[in-house]
């Protein structure tokens, strides 16, 4: 296991900016998640640490080496991919100690690392088959103990979950999370997917266009987004965020709804426009007589316990998540009050976060 750094990593095409000016420090035996929509450049960050990107800038230290000018085999990571890459012609046993006998092991410990591998992932009675006798949870077992048997320094995972169905993603989630609970392997890990962000992570890097918006814990990235982009990416459905002006009785907001804000140190910030969010959880039906939001309902979606109601009001459109019992009609207007002390504030012009008391926009 090693601490991994990264210091003013970038990586260009041509004239062409994936990454710029990354800065990450992951601490031993930490499991970080990189998310962030297609093209922001989370993949090629990770090929970089894995070697298989050339570095236009920075470098990357895992434990004390200097690794940027190394190549992969000699960097000690094992990297799982998103299309398993198994070899088709071999066993299990053969894909997981394919590694191994290249480097020359001795046979015994080459078993006795499979072995391993296998007991853990629950791969015994499957080491004779081939891929194609496997299913895909079953293959991604497989990427995975042919990355445990190297007894790597950092494990690399590419969005390994992206080809399982729904219930299937669920269920590896569950798997890897115990699988680093046990080996505490120091891990990168990167997906698109904000739930396995969120539920894997013990922090997250959230990128945007080839540079980092925010690093945090879930909660904090969840509950104190650092900009715009970073609110309305993490959670689902994502945060509604409307303009506003702020006033002396609070936020008017466009066509005539109005927050009533209370707060003495947004006081400063009188007569300013402000980005206003809230989150579909935090908002809550009632009548419309003195309602923070009045909207029409368009659409209503039942998810069993939850209930999520799409309403508009002029141009602007709200999304709540209600319980179950609580939901509106098609076509009424309904009540919107966000829960006091659950707002968030952005900057129009920069999309960064403002607290309220710390400065004016």
């Amino acid at each position: 296991m090693a601490k991994v750094a990264l210091r003013g990593v970038r990586k260009l095409y041509g004239s062409q900016v994936a990454i710029e000016s990354v800065d990450l420090e992951i601490a031993d035996g930490e499991f970080v998640v990189i998310v962030g929509p297609s093209g922001c450049g989370k993949s090629t960050l990770l090929r970089c640490v894995a070697g298989l990107e050339t570095l236009s800038g920075g470098s990357i230290h895992i434990g004390e080496r200097d690794v940027g000018g190394l190549e992969p085999g000699e960097r000690n990571v094992a990297m799982v991919f998103q299309n398993y890459a198994l070899y088709p012609h071999m066993t299990v046993f053969e894909n997981m100690s394919y590694g191994l006998r290249i480097r020359r092991m001795p046979r015994a410990e080459i078993a006795a690392r499979v072995d391993r591998a296998a007991d853990i992932l629950g791969l015994r009675d499957l080491l004779r088959r081939r891929p194609r006798e496997l299913s895909g949870g079953q293959r991604q077992r497989v990427a995975m103990g042919r990355a445990i048997v190297r007894d790597p320094e950092v494990f690399l995972f590419d969005e390994p979950l992206s080809n399982l169905d729904a219930k299937l993603r669920s269920q590896m989630r569950i798997e890897l999370r115990k699988l680093h609970a046990r080996l505490a392997t120091t891990s990168l890990y990167v997906t698109h997917d904000q739930v396995e962000a969120m539920t894997l992570a013990n922090r997250i890097v959230v990128m945007n266009a080839g540079r980092v918006e925010q690093i945090g814990s879930p909660a904090d990235v969840h509950g104190r987004p650092a900009s715009r982009f970073v609110a309305g990416f993490i959670g689902s459905p994502a945060m509604n965020i409307v303009r506003g002006r702020i006033d002396e009785a609070g936020v008017a907001l466009p066509d005539g709804g109005r927050l009533a804000l209370t707060d003495p140190a947004l006081r400063p910030w009188v007569g300013r426009e402000i980005e206003v969010g809230m989150r579909p959880e935090h908002l809550r039906p009632g009548p419309t007589d003195g309602a923070a939001i009045v909207a029409t309902v368009e659409l209503v979606e039942m998810l069993g316990a939850d209930t999520l109601v799409h309403a508009r009001r002029g141009d602007t459109q709200f999304v709540a998540r209600l319980h179950e019992g609580e939901a509106p009609a098609l076509d009424e207007q309904v009540g919107l009050t966000p829960v006091p002390g659950t707002l968030h504030f952005f900057d129009p012009a920069t999309g960064l976060r403002l607290e309220p008391g710390r400065g004016d926009p």
